[in-house]
């Protein structure tokens, strides 16, 4: 019984306990809820995985378009659980997922004459940021596991990535940790963490580099292991989503912390300068090396977009972005964004009730604004270094608004099409810092319990919304 009581009091009180815990109980109702195929390119990142599993780092090319060869009973069973009859369900709220189809699927082995299956939707991502889902294919290949579970093992294998990523910058964190586990464990980022995509890596990388920051300027860390995993992190987020090296200027706290020295260490110096340098010449080398090998697809513009044209327009026209970002956010457009910051699950078209959004909000400025009692007798930040953390933020905002406005909306367009909330998690964990201080006090107890309630409460009704959304037959 003590045992017992010693695991209950972890959990209750250690906010990285807590998020392992429930980001893992949810994580796993979120992977068996959400039928398979049902996020976002969840088709092209599953056919990456198993290619990585492969251990085929390199994209294969015919007629003109880029992807990999697999074995004809993973597009079998792509067809068999993508579609119900003759309609898809993404994008198609009136059809219900048809479990006997998983049912049948899991007869289907890994066998069959090689077909050729185009990802483009996925080519500009390395190949290596699929390697959490590519081990749980390998787990699975090695026990024989039909292709349909060979792709549930790879959601789990990245919901074990995200829950690790997540306990040690939970843990790292010096300050407002509670405020870090209401970000993390958001449904939105549960949701996106049982599905096959790079946000794990991404994002997972990019918290786990604030995280690290923090903690060398709030509690003069600067042992080795801790340089290790900032480059590490660095590398992971940069190669995973490019637009992450938004957040490498927050390395200038380093020096900050010797402003009163009239020189700086060799030692800083060589850490910043490996930091920035090292993730940005692997993602450019490795994108040229692949660029030489494969070459560029001949794709079809999903949205009529046109890269070229689009970057002319911003550079000649320089107040169309901002103009496009206005008129992004301030009018009805964005609300989709807005709320797929909470809860928008499957292929985006499975939102939550807009209350349960504002709740979700109002939480993350309880979390962010409110402050437990000590914490604000830690280190404190100057001006200087809260001033960095929210360029960064504005900086990483946008870059992710430039980055969709010129490869996915169509020429000349006033709005900014294809762009989620998801998308500026990082953001808000910028926040933290900026907003670290004496605004509001309350008890632990209360600080905590609101926090923990609300999360668990969000995370039931996006289970809820998804049951009613995909099985069951109301109206």
């Amino acid at each position: 019984m003590d045992y017992l009581k010693r695991i209950y009091e972890s959990v209750v009180t250690k906010p990285q306990v807590f998020f392992a815990a429930f980001a893992g109980l949810f994580g796993i109702l979120f992977l068996i809820a959400i039928p398979p195929l049902q996020t976002p390119d969840e088709t092209t990142h599953f056919i990456r995985s198993y290619a990585l599993a492969d251990f085929n780092l390199v994209s294969d090319k015919s007629g003109g378009e880029i992807g990999y060869y697999v074995e004809g009973s993973i597009a079998s069973t792509i067809d068999l659980v993508d579609s119900n009859g003759e309609e898809y369900i993404k994008f198609n709220p009136s059809q219900k997922f048809d479990m006997g189809k998983t049912r049948e699927a899991s007869s289907i082995q890994l066998q069959g004459d090689t077909l050729f299956y185009e990802t483009a939707s996925s080519a500009s991502y390395i190949s290596l940021v699929y390697a959490p889902q590519a081990l749980g294919i390998i787990i699975g290949k090695i026990f024989d596991t039909p292709v349909i579970g060979l792709l549930y093992l790879a959601r789990l294998a990245n919901l074990a990535a995200w829950i690790a990523i997540g306990y040690f910058a939970i843990k790292i964190m010096p300050v407002k940790k509670w405020a870090l586990v209401a970000i993390l464990m958001l449904p939105m980022m549960i949701a996106q963490s049982v599905s096959l995509g790079t946000d794990v890596l991404s994002i997972g990388g990019g918290v786990l580099f604030v995280s690290l920051i923090l903690r060398k300027i709030m509690t003069e860390s600067g042992s080795r292991v801790d340089n290790v995993l900032l480059i590490s992190s660095a590398v992971v987020m940069v190669v995973s989503k490019v637009v992450m090296a938004a957040l490498l200027p927050l390395l200038l706290v380093l020096f900050f912390k010797n402003r009163k020295k009239r020189t700086v260490s060799t030692k800083t110096w060589g850490l910043v300068v490996t930091t920035v340098f090292a993730p940005l010449v692997f993602y450019f080398a490795w994108t040229a090396i692949m660029g030489m090998i494969v070459g560029a697809p001949d794709s079809t513009p999903v949205n009529g977009e046109s890269p070229t044209d689009q970057l002319v327009f911003v550079l000649t026209e320089p107040w169309q972005l901002p103009q496009a970002i206005f008129n992004t956010f301030f009018f009805t457009w964005g609300d989709g964004v807005i709320q797929s910051l909470i809860g928008n699950f499957g292929w985006v078209d499975t939102p939550i009730a807009g209350a349960f959004v504002v709740i979700g909000y109002i939480a993350i400025a309880f979390a962010l604004f409110v402050n437990e009692p000590g914490e604000t007798d830690k280190k404190k930040l100057t001006r200087g270094i809260r001033l960095l953390f929210l360029t960064c933020a504005l900086i990483y905002f946008v870059g992710v608004c430039a980055a969709m406005y010129i490869y996915f909306t169509p020429a000349q367009f006033q709005i900014i099409v294809g762009i989620q909330g998801r998308y500026f998690i990082p953001a808000l964990v910028l926040l933290i810092p900026v907003l670290y201080g004496s605004y509001v006090l309350t008890s632990k107890r209360i600080y905590e319990n609101v926090i923990k309630v609300t999360l668990i409460g969000l995370a039931c009704v996006s289970i809820v919304s998804i049951l009613f959304r995909y099985y069951i037959v109301y109206l």
